[in-house]
């Protein structure tokens, strides 16, 4: 498509990024940087200035996710692709050089690609030195596999882009082919797998099973893993998933059970087997499941996680409560690099392709709102005084563990209120004073009849052992067909810490009642939160008579404050499990201005209440007011992907294609393209 540039580029003054890029990835910590392109156009004075002046050179960079960089011939793919999508095209420039760089995770290098034109190709290692070396098959495997989990997890930066990635099956069987051969280096991850800065490269696995599950793409998934059982029955975690989204809970639960009866000590496979049981409504056996998999390691969120569950299915929310007060919590700093440079030097298009607007193709997280020009922007000191309220609430501050322990205390809230769920945490946990707090810890450590040593000198093994006992499971050969009796369990690293065995007796015991600092702070959100949405509820009269005038021409005007407090007032509700009013905020922020964060927050709620059209119209809208400002949609960006796919999992593929010709999606060729594709990745399991 011509008419506008798929690639927003930096201008590189100095000629410094290559240079700069060398001491980038001298301290990796994570995923590394984007892979880079950076190129140099020769421009020659027309017209009487050819006389008069000489031809000069400027370099040029940007960032891009998605590329195929699995070969040169590969990246040369790329760069004539991005020469003949350039906007700049003119009989007085021609580019001259090029170089695309993806950092390696294996082998800490920087593989490099460099084109001379007319000329020839290139292709070598560099280290942080400067130092280069030639480029073998294992460097560009690596480098491919690195360049596809950044992509995984893109950051945010200055100029980057992005292009579509497996477009096929083949395309993602052939990357875990390639994955394969770097099996001894990769770990099984019991955390975050966003936290990408501690994993690495561990994320390989973790990160295709989540991009699969989240486009719905269960019947590839299935067939994807299910071959690498053999090589290691902990890739049964990851088949679990899929297995459970589409409900075979009894085949899974077999296979679990067979292969925990030949390989006992594969502690993980138990998780997978308690989601298992949790999601067959078979409480009992996932809470015992479950405390096993405390008693061996405390300091892994999601036993706790699923545990709380459990107690708040059974409604013993005093087992609950005490949970989360014992939770260890934990967060990680994102991936960050000193990528961005001053708006004078990116060169801007007119009109730009969505995958060239980082804003825009990754998911919205951040709160934006721009004001339609016929709005009045002028805010009244009450607006801004409800304003600052809601910037200042607790609850916008919680991050990681606590961010996802906190939506369980308000599951608990919405089963029994806030009165109910304060009478049952003062029954329970008492504050205590610093002295009394250590008699307290001394004394459970005293309970805790089994340690580390003990755990080490065999009990761990036999606490296997019982559990291998109590689930025995007999032989299918349909089944387990994947299975062999002399499986055993490849070397993993586990990323746990010293303490692998604890006795979840002493935290679950009432006579210890000791409430952390954490819980103290989550009450407190909570507390805070409701106050919040309490004081909205008062203006509920207001609010009806909007409504009432729903159909009148001032409708808009008369919605009480600015698109930027309705935003905020979206995402307090959605905190506190209230879709209604988070619909009803986010609509008032939509007829008010534009969000696309409101947007997107939208569309999720309409899919998961099963509301097809309402998605469709608005991606619509989205398209629609973003061609406005100049935003070419030659495609779609992936959480739309994500929300098509679960809208099409749960209604399925035909009354997408109905809604589609009733709303004329023709009008919006990417929309309508995007459809098509559902059917081939056979999201909703039957076309």
């Amino acid at each position: 498509m011509s008419g506008f540039t798929k690639f927003l580029e930096i201008l590189d003054t100095d000629n410094s990024i290559l240079k700069s890029r060398n001491t980038l990835i001298s301290n990796v910590t994570g995923l590394g940087p984007p892979d880079t392109c950076s190129i140099c156009r020769e421009y020659k004075p027309s017209g009487l200035k050819k006389f008069l002046s000489r031809p000069y050179s400027k370099y040029y960079y940007h960032y891009i996710y998605g590329v195929n960089t699995s070969s040169m011939a590969s990246i040369a793919a790329y760069f004539k692709h991005l020469f003949d999508s350039s906007d700049n095209k003119s009989t007085n420039d021609k580019v001259s050089f090029g170089c695309f760089c993806i950092y390696d995770m294996f082998s800490k290098y920087d593989v490099r690609v460099e084109i001379q034109i007319p000329g020839h190709s290139t292709a070598y290692i560099i280290n942080s030195y400067g130092h280069k070396h030639q480029a073998e098959e294992i460097h560009w495997q690596g480098a491919y596999l690195s360049s596809v989990l950044r992509a995984l997890y893109p950051i945010k930066c200055s100029a980057i882009a992005v292009t579509n990635f497996f477009q096929s099956v083949d395309e993602i069987e052939a990357f875990l082919d390639i994955a394969e051969k770097f099996w001894n280096k990769l770990g099984f991850v019991l955390g975050d797998i966003n936290d990408t800065k501690k994993y690495g490269v561990n994320l390989l696995f973790p990160a295709i099973s989540r991009y699969l599950i989240k486009r719905k793409r269960y019947k590839v998934h299935q067939m994807l893993f299910k071959k690498y059982i053999e090589k290691d029955p902990l890739m049964l975690s990851f088949l679990s998933c899929s297995s459970i989204e589409i409900g075979k809970f009894d085949e899974i639960i077999r296979l679990l059970r067979n292969q925990l009866k030949i390989t006992p000590h594969a502690f993980p496979l138990y998780f997978n087997l308690a989601k298992a049981y949790f999601k067959k409504q078979k409480i009992t056996q996932a809470i015992r499941l479950c405390q096993y998999l405390i008693e061996l390691n405390l300091d892994v969120y999601d036993y706790w996680h699923l545990l709380i569950l459990c107690y708040i299915k059974n409604r013993d929310y005093q087992a609950a409560i005490l949970c989360i007060n014992s939770v260890p919590h934990s967060s990680f700093e994102e991936e960050k690099y000193d990528l961005e440079v001053g708006e004078d030097k990116i060169i801007i298009s007119d009109r730009i392709s969505y995958s060239a607007a980082g804003n825009i193709w990754m998911t919205p997280k951040e709160f934006d709102f721009q004001t339609f020009e016929d709005q009045d922007t002028y805010q009244t000191s009450k607006e801004k005084s409800i304003l600052k309220k809601l910037n200042s609430l607790p609850g916008l501050k919680l991050k990681g563990t606590k961010a996802r322990v906190y939506k369980l205390l308000v599951k608990i809230e919405k089963h029994i209120e806030w009165e109910s769920i304060l009478t049952i945490k003062q029954g329970i946990l008492t504050k205590l004073t610093n002295e009394t707090i250590e008699e307290q810890k001394i004394h459970t450590q005293h309970l805790s009849s089994i340690g580390p040593n003990e755990a080490r000198s065999g009990f761990t093994r036999s606490i296997f052992q019982t559990i291998s006992q109590d689930f025995q499971a007999e032989y299918d050969p349909y089944i387990d067909e994947c299975l062999q009796p002399a499986q055993m369990l490849t070397y993993r690293n586990y990323f746990l810490s010293d303490s692998t065995s604890h006795n979840i007796l002493s935290f679950m015991n009432p006579s210890l009642r000791i409430q952390s600092e954490t819980t103290s702070e989550l009450f407190n959100c909570l507390h805070c939160d409701l106050k919040a949405v309490y004081e909205w509820q008062k203006e509920s009269s207001d609010i009806q008579a909007v409504h009432a005038l729903k159909n009148s021409k001032e409708y808009i005007e008369i919605i009480p404050y600015n698109g930027g407090l309705w935003l905020r007032r979206g995402i307090l509700s959605e905190r506190l499990l209230k879709n209604r009013l988070a619909e009803r905020a986010y609509r008032y922020v939509v007829d008010k201005g534009f969000s696309l964060y409101a947007w997107y927050r939208l569309m999720k709620i309409y899919a998961k209440g099963g509301n097809p059209k309402a998605v469709l119209v608005c991606i619509m809208e989205i398209i629609k007011q973003l061609e406005q400002e100049k935003i070419v949609f030659d495609g779609l960006p992936g959480w739309i992907e994500e929300i098509l796919c679960k809208m099409c999992g749960g209604c399925g593929y035909k009354q997408i294609v109905s809604l589609s010709l009733e709303l004329n999606i023709s009008r919006f060729p990417a929309l309508e393209k995007m459809i098509e594709k559902l059917k081939y990745w056979k999201v909703d399991g039957v076309n």
